[in-house]
């Protein structure tokens, strides 16, 4: 049984991977392109995002795209938010050598074992630190509220 629900030549570019972030919602990543589609039966397609640069990383949730750039002018990276519909949401630029990034309500979390950074959409700073422990996952629960899960245990900590 054929299970193709739709399909689409795209010249000169290789789409390494289509992407769900719900049952309605999903993109496709190529060399130079980032594609949004919706639809539940047959994708249509939305929004087309240029990539500025070469693809360091991607994450994305139910509401939102993240892609990670080297920042070539300075240290680090940054990443450009998009919303499922492909409008740009902000850009965030961070220096920590990551291992994951989460998304909270419009919060960024950026973190590695020993370290953690977390920026509004916009970019602002709310918190850069290090966490003891060795951090595993960081899950947000709200804006100012996350539970750690390290080695050893599970804390939750709220930022003022």
């Amino acid at each position: 049984k054929d299970n193709l629900v739709g399909y689409r030549n795209y010249d000169s570019e290789v789409v390494s991977r289509v992407y769900y972030m719900d049952n309605e919602n999903c993109f496709a990543l190529s060399d130079s392109h980032l594609f949004i589609y919706k639809g539940k039966q047959e994708p249509v397609p939305g929004a087309t995002i240029e990539l500025d640069a070469e693809v360091q990383s991607l994450y994305y949730n139910d509401n939102n795209i993240g892609v990670v750039y080297v920042d070539t002018q300075n240290d680090g990276y940054y990443m450009k938010i998009y919303s499922k519909k492909g409008s740009l949401k902000g850009t965030v630029k961070f220096d920590l050598e990551y291992s994951d990034i989460v998304f909270g309500e419009d919060r960024v979390i950026i973190y590695n074992g020993n370290e953690c950074a977390i920026y509004t959409f916009s970019g602002k700073e709310k918190f850069d630190g290090a966490i003891d422990g060795g951090v595993l996952l960081i899950i947000p629960v709200s804006n100012t509220k996350y539970t750690v899960v390290t080695k050893e245990e599970i804390n939750h900590i709220e930022l003022k």
